[in-house]
């Protein structure tokens, strides 16, 4: 019975596949009737062993139908892909696992069998289908100890969150979500995914996910949106979420208005508001000043949000919260009156707003003409024509013009508008081109024309043949047809005469360069009996038309093309090109000319119209193309009509562009009963050998192949072109012909499926040819099971060092995280190409990023302890530990240094990635590095002058003292570096090289900006500046010792952040030390003590608070000096001012000494000054020049005036301030 069920099924009857599903379905009746238990039915689809492709996609469903586990398994690991996809959606299978146990068997057992590819297709359906998060979890589990864990990624959508949680922790930062995968996982833990987008700061990527949480989470959405704002970038809510937002906290919306608003649906948000809550949020959008004008003006939020309130609640709702606001009214504020505002007033408002708004403008010395429309036209116009008549050029005219316009529109007055069109076709039809058109396109574009008089409509048209008359309406075609349209709308209304606009049409258009396809006849789309009463005028006086600027023909094919367009938006109305006869003695003489390809044009295009079409071709039949539309329909429901012309649709496939047709080709491979794939696979072999076929024909033919056959008939069908040794023949007469032949065949074998001997791939797998290959190599590994693909690579790897290389990387793509492990330890260990071994390098390093377990960096380890002299590419990868996880940095930087180091000392040149490796030893990595490994560094690197890194030793010492964790670490340290120091100055009799101060200054500027550990400095700067001194004399190294005392002063006394107090301190230190070495080095204090605080501090009002501390009681005269020397050139703002007057007043007072160095220092520099405050020209006082050119010479008198000519505004009283002898 088994055997006849099963010749059964060998003999479904159909003619199209529909019929043979239909008779598939009686099948499986039949074999429920046979037997109802699953073991028997199992055996039976197990015998059945499909003898083609569709048989294999009938076998497929009877497995889903019967729920045959064993045989998705068994279609699983066949290699191929349609058969893998009928099953994939088997979810009974996918969701049926019950016990953690079968979890890990499987993984074991089935995923060795299948491909990679076909690997991440049941991972995922697993992730939509298990339901159960402890089957989710061991399969996680399973796939990632053997795999990788980006590969088990898309289980964790399944997984308890507090799983999730610990996966994303454990792999900060490594993890990376799709936008899908993020919205599945936004059903089930919305706030393990706003935690992930905020801790990846990754929003505009994923805003689609965004726009989930705002309509199904809207209060976390609300809640992330107002803290990361700023990060989220240019995002929109849709209708229904900005609703869900607003009444899900009013509050919180009104209180963040201007945040929201950004985000809101700008044309429906206003809905969901009450009169009341819309009142508050408009408020809460108003600007902190009133000064902020660009939210009133026009354009601003200010009138483009109420633009959905009528004109009387627009404007009530603008001044009563402008009052409520800032307590004052609206219409009083002339800086932000706008014209939108005036338009909303009434006629007596608007005029004597707008009187006040002109004089405000007078008094402020602008130009207020483009407000003097808004006053009442019988104001407004005398003004203007008296401007008009007074105007210099043309852009005056032309702007005063506008303004007439304009004022006839805010006004609504008629009767003037008539009155400024008669002027300007009297007064100005012979004016410039762009005056009139300006003009009358403003006209136009202001004025509803159906709503104006004859009158106003006669003048207009005048105006427009003018510029008829003057030939211009070349300038400005497509402009020039809207006021034709409007003109004829108007007529029509009033049922007047249209010949005219008819023929000004018929000019404008056939000067448009028209052609067959443009629908430039059809006008006034409503009413429709307008655009059709305009065909029938167009249709009757072309044919007439004494000036037409294209031939007949052109002039019929667009009617012809109105017509259709005129037939596709109304059916039941239709127009033909036979109702016309002229236009059908066009297409006839057209259609009975020789030219093959005229007449093809033209049954193309005629086709729309099929009455036209059957007097013109009476005889025509539908070409081959008509099959290739709907070649769905034929190969469901009349494939013989195909099969009959199979070479004509072949012919024609292959002339087009390939890519399109690769459905066809896929549903031809399924549909084997048809018997079309061998029929077209003998068509493509014989255009691929055809040398005289076009080359694109050619190319196309390799693709087809490629989908329709296997792999054996492929190779046999590109035998001859496949290469016969390593180079490419650059002197062949037909060598780029055959070059690009061969790289279309390279580039689909990743269509052919399944493959098992890679001969063919391996022809190509050498020399000049690999380049072509390398893309499709990837996605065959990809393709192949994981036991087969191990052979394959083996084949690779024993060819020349490129071809090895690639067999490396896909190695590491497809195989298990084991077999990766051990086949990169072997070859690291046994190759000897530099080449090789850093492709290999390379892969390791990646492996272990990726994924950083304790295995992978033992291998990572063991590449770098074994680099040799050669692996000089590696040295550079070496230097950063970017990519290395926290808890390994401490071993890798020691290996890499100690490495380097080792190799530099065999003569390698390793230094230049010694530096790179110091610039990485931040303080927080010095922190975690042992304190022998970085007391070597001090003592082989640092202050050594012939070291060749420059500053990145002197940076790790001082970081290497500063982040000391306590005192006693701390003074290990000093010892060390002082050790370093006594070998420096020893080493030379006088003096200390610059690597000295060098190191001091980058020491002391570091520990002022770490406030944090003051007391802690306060002891290292003691012992440190004791130490130095023992070590160096301030007579050998006076710098250092300076800036090392004014350090240790400033971490003495500045914790509570007391810069006068800080002065005071330092005013008897430099007492102290100018007593022990003279007032001579007076200078070089100063100098430092300036350096010292550019590096505390870069605000000039703190350095005026040391001066002050600095000359606070009773200092002495060197004290007071300094001061004078300290005191800055320019004073930043006005605010300081006065600091600077006492200072400068309590010196003034000090002897002739300090007097002296006061007025040379601040008299050489009193123009600088007064350059750079003209610059910042805060205010108007002009006086200030003219005492200055009294108080100095004829030349700065003239360099005042020259400021004057370049900055309108002034600051007289900061002036005042550098002019020492004025106070």
């Amino acid at each position: 019975m088994s055997d006849q069920l099963i010749a059964q099924f060998h003999n479904l009857s159909g003619k199209t596949a529909g019929e043979k599903f239909k008779n598939l379905n009686s099948f499986e009746q039949t074999l429920r009737s046979f037997s109802d238990k699953a073991s028997e039915l199992g055996l039976i689809i197990a015998s059945i062993r499909p003898r083609d492709n569709f048989e294999k996609l009938l076998k497929g469903k009877l497995i889903d139908t019967f729920k045959q586990p064993e045989q998705v398994v068994e279609v699983l690991k066949s290699d191929e892909r349609l058969f893998i996809h009928q099953v994939l959606r088997c979810d009974w299978f996918f969701g049926g696992f019950d016990t953690v146990d079968k979890c890990g068997e499987f993984v074991s057992d089935v995923f060795p069998h299948i491909s990679l590819k076909t690997r991440l297709k049941v991972i995922h359906s697993f992730s939509l289908c298990i339901k159960d998060a402890t089957i989710a979890e061991a399969f996680f589990e399973a796939i990632r100890s053997r795999y990788t864990i980006h590969q088990a990624v898309p289980l964790l959508l399944c997984c308890r969150e507090t799983f999730v949680q610990h996966i994303i922790d454990t792999y900060t930062g490594r993890l990376n979500f799709s936008t899908r995968q993020l919205l599945t996982m936004a059903t089930k833990y919305p706030n393990f995914v706003a935690l992930y987008l905020e801790n990846r700061a990754c929003f505009s990527e994923h805003h689609k996910v965004l726009h989930y949480l705002a309509d199904k989470n809207t209060p976390l959405f609300m809640k992330m949106y107002e803290k990361h704002t700023n990060n989220i970038g240019r995002f929109k809510l849709g209708r229904r979420a900005t609703e869900k937002v607003i009444k899900t906290d009013l509050a919180a919306v009104v209180k963040s208005a201007k945040k929201y608003l950004v985000i809101f649906n700008q044309k429906y948000y206003h809905k969901y508001f009450t009169k009341q809550q819309f009142r508050d949020f408009f408020k809460a959008l108003f600007p902190d000043t009133k000064m902020d004008v660009s939210f009133f003006l026009d354009g601003g939020h200010f009138h483009t949000l109420l633009s959905h309130l009528s004109v009387e609640e627009r404007l009530r709702l603008q001044l009563e919260c402008f009052r409520e606001v800032y307590g004052e009214e609206l219409l009083d504020q002339m800086e932000l009156l706008s014209k939108k505002l005036l338009r909303d007033l009434s006629p007596e408002q608007r005029d004597r707003c707008t009187e006040a708004k002109i004089a405000w403008c007078e008094e402020k010395e602008i130009d207020g003409t483009e407000w003097i429309p808004y006053l009442v036209t019988r104001k407004s116009s005398p003004k203007l024509k008296k401007l008009l008549r007074e105007a210099a050029n043309l852009d005056e005219r032309i702007k005063l013009l506008l303004c007439l316009v304009e004022t006839c529109d805010v006004n609504r007055d008629m009767d003037a508008l008539a009155d400024v069109l008669k002027l300007l076709v009297s007064r100005y039809r012979n004016d410039d081109y762009n005056l009139r058109s300006k003009v009358f396109r403003f006209v136009i574009d202001t004025f509803d024309l159906l709503a104006l008089t004859d009158q106003h409509i006669n003048t207009l048209e005048e105006l427009f043949e003018i510029f008829v008359v003057n030939d211009e309406l070349r300038n400005d075609l497509f402009f020039n047809k809207t006021p034709i349209e409007k003109f004829l709308h108007y007529k029509l209304l009033k049922n007047q005469n249209i010949d005219k606009q008819i023929d000004n049409m018929i000019r404008l258009v056939s000067q448009m360069y028209l052609n067959a396809y443009t629908k430039e006849w059809n006008l006034l789309s409503l009413p429709p009996m307008y655009e059709k009463r305009c065909l029938e005028r167009f249709v009757e006086r072309i044919p007439s038309f004494p000036t037409l600027s294209v031939s007949l023909l052109i002039a019929a094919m667009s009617l012809e093309y109105s017509f259709q367009d005129w037939n596709e938006r109304h059916t039941d109305d239709p127009m033909s090109a036979v109702n016309y006869p002229w236009i059908m003695s066009q297409f006839k003489e057209e259609s009975a000319t020789d030219n093959e390809g005229y007449k093809e044009t033209l049954q193309t295009f005629l086709q729309p119209d099929k009455a036209a079409m059957e007097v013109i071709f009476p005889d025509y039949e539908p070409p081959i193309p008509e099959i290739v539309k709907d070649l769905k329909y034929f190969l469901q429901m009349d494939p013989k009509t195909l099969y009959a012309n199979i070479n004509e649709v072949m012919e024609y496939v292959l002339d087009k562009r390939i890519v399109c047709y690769k459905r066809l080709f896929t549903i031809w491979n399924l549909l084997s009963f048809l018997n079309v794939n061998e029929i077209v696979a003998n068509i493509c072999t014989a255009t691929l050998n055809d040398d005289s076929k076009e080359q694109s024909q050619r190319q196309n033919s390799i693709y087809v192949l490629s989908y329709l056959v296997d792999e054996d008939s492929f190779s046999r069908a590109v035998a001859a072109l496949c290469p016969s040794s390593d180079k490419v023949d650059l002197l062949g007469a037909d060598s780029k012909e055959m070059m690009t032949l061969r790289k279309t065949i390279a580039n689909n074998f990743k269509n052919i499926n399944p493959w098992h001997h890679y001969d063919l791939i391996l022809k190509f797998c050498k020399g000049d040819y690999l380049k072509l290959v390398q893309g499709s190599l990837v996605s065959i590994c990809c393709d192949i099971s994981e036991l087969r693909v191990v052979e394959f690579l083996k084949k690779l790897a024993n060819n020349p060092v490129s071809v090895k290389k690639h067999a490396i990387r896909l190695s590491c793509l497809v195989m298990p995280s084991a077999q990766t492990i051990e086949l990169l330890s072997s070859m690291w260990r046994a190759e000897k190409n530099t080449s090789i071994r850093e492709v290999v390098y390379d892969q390791v390093f990646h492996f272990f990023k990726t994924e950083p377990l304790q295995n992978r960096y033992l291998l990572l380890k063991l590449c770098l302890e074994t680099l040799n002299i050669d692996d000089k590419n590696i040295f550079s990868k070496m230097a950063s530990d970017a990519d290395i996880p926290l808890e390994y940095k401490s071993d890798y930087i020691q290996l890499c240094w100690n490495k380097l180091h080792n190799l530099h000392l065999q003569g390698a040149k390793t230094m230049p990635f010694v530096e790179q490796l110091f610039e990485c030893l931040s303080s927080d990595r010095i922190a975690m590095l042992p304190h022998e490994f970085c007391d070597g560094i001090v003592e082989r690197y640092v202050l050594k002058p012939d070291v060749p890194f420059g500053n990145t030793p002197l940076n790790f010492c001082a970081d290497y003292l500063l982040c000391s964790p306590s005192l006693d670490v701390l003074n290990v340290r000093i010892t060390v570096v002082m050790k370093q120091v006594k070998v420096l100055a020893g080493s030379i009799s006088a003096g200390l090289p610059s690597v000295a101060y060098t190191f001091i200054d980058i020491f002391c500027s570091k520990s002022c900006k770490l406030r944090d550990k003051f007391g802690l400095f306060g002891q290292l700067l003691s012992r440190f500046l004791a130490e130095w001194k023992v070590c160096v004399t301030p007579v050998r190294d006076f710098r250092s010792y300076l800036l090392l005392t004014f350090t240790s002063v400033y971490h003495d006394t500045f914790r509570g952040g007391d810069f006068a107090e800080l002065g005071k301190r330092l005013g008897p230190t430099v007492d102290h030390i100018l007593q022990e070495f003279g007032p001579e080095v007076l200078q070089l204090v100063s100098e430092i003590l300036k350096e010292f605080v550019n590096q505390i501090t870069n605000e000039q009002e703190d350095e005026f608070k040391i001066i002050e501390g600095l000359l606070r009681g009773d200092v002495s005269d060197p004290v007071c000096i300094l001061g004078a020397l300290l005191l800055p050139r320019y004073v930043q703002t006005a605010s300081l001012r006065q600091s600077f007057i006492a200072i400068v007043a309590k010196l003034d007072k000090k002897n002739k000494t300090v007097q002296i160095f006061l007025k040379d220092l601040h008299t050489k520099s009193v123009y600088e000054s007064v350059l750079y405050l003209a610059s910042r020209h805060t205010k108007s006082v002009y006086e200030s020049v003219l005492y200055l050119a009294s108080r100095h010479t004829k030349s700065d008198y003239e360099f005042v005036l020259y400021l004057t000519s370049r900055h309108t505004k002034f600051d007289y009283e900061s002036v005042f301030v550098f002019d020492i002898e004025a106070h």
